[in-house]
């Protein structure tokens, strides 16, 4: 990747592309170099949270009901 590109490598921080005073929004996999931004900084990519929910969706019970109910939001 060349380095003006904005995707980050796994062995680069992220701090090194954002800078230390970062204030926006960062969507991503969960990739772990994102940890250090507070949580109202970080939003996961929507197609990770529809297969979370799906998984949900196939519990038994109460878990189960949730997951589907927030699948149709």
């Amino acid at each position: 990747m060349p380095e003006s590109s904005s995707w980050l490598s796994r062995n680069r921080s992220s701090s090194s592309l954002l800078g230390s005073s970062y204030a926006g929004t960062v969507v991503s996999d969960r990739f772990s170099v994102y940890n250090h931004l507070p949580v109202m900084q970080r939003q996961l990519y929507r197609a990770h949270l529809i297969r979370d929910l799906n998984a949900i969706t196939g519990r038994q019970g109460a878990s189960g009901e949730i997951g589907a109910e927030f699948l149709v939001l």
